[in-house]
């Protein structure tokens, strides 16, 4: 999987996941004529956009378990591969041996 991929499916995924969150209504008409109603603006800004960066985070982090976890059953697989060539290694030593003595 690209870096491309992964950065399209976690914008994918923030983009997607203001849908299952009622959103505010958003104010249509001209910008506010007051500095208390500007400062208003900003301030919904950015908590929509820490509602963005905050989505985002949830999803690298639970993308992050999902690859943990999947490496902790690859370690599994290898040390069992591991073991079972040793098994068959020594097995055919001791077969080896035998058959030479």
């Amino acid at each position: 999987m690209s870096w491309f991929r992964i950065a399209a499916e976690l914008i994918r995924g923030a983009m997607g996941s203001g849908d299952s969150q009622p959103s505010p209504p958003k104010a249509e008409g001209p910008p506010p004529e007051d500095i208390s109603g500007l400062v208003d603006l900003i301030n919904q800004h950015r908590a929509e956009v820490n509602r963005g960066f905050d989505a985002v985070s949830q999803m690298v982090q639970a993308q992050n378990q999902r690859h943990q976890q999947a490496l902790r059953l690859q370690r599994r697989w290898n040390y069992g591969l591991l073991a079972g060539l040793i098994a068959v290694a020594l097995t055919i030593v001791v077969l080896y041996w035998r058959v030479t003595s």
